[in-house]
């Protein structure tokens, strides 16, 4: 599946930074995302990956906002609006009934 930013920022009612357009098919670790990513902040551990991620889109909270170099997406809570999305684009299977 593949969403649009704008659809993703609006599925988790969120503030997006960037290009609305940009068309977002997976979800990847902040080291390893690449342009049709999505990955997001919410341990400052990971913070120094921020500069250097070559994801399409980071979600990430209001205070790392600034130092974001890509598309963000702008929630209270990063962790659960990743999960939102990740949830979006790759939807469980669906067993058959019977």
């Amino acid at each position: 599946m593949e969403y649009s930013l704008e659809d993703l920022t609006k599925a988790v009612q969120g503030e997006l930074r960037g290009q609305a357009d940009r068309i977002i098919q997976t979800v990847a670790t902040i080291q390893n995302a690449d342009d049709a990513s999505i990955t997001f902040l919410a341990n400052r551990s990971y913070y120094k990956y921020l500069k250097s991620t070559q994801a399409g889109a980071v979600i990430l909270s209001e205070k790392d906002a600034d130092d974001c170099p890509v598309d963000a997406i702008i929630v209270k809570n990063p962790s659960l609006a990743y999960a939102k999305i990740a949830a979006l684009l790759h939807p469980a299977d669906q067993p058959e009934s019977g």
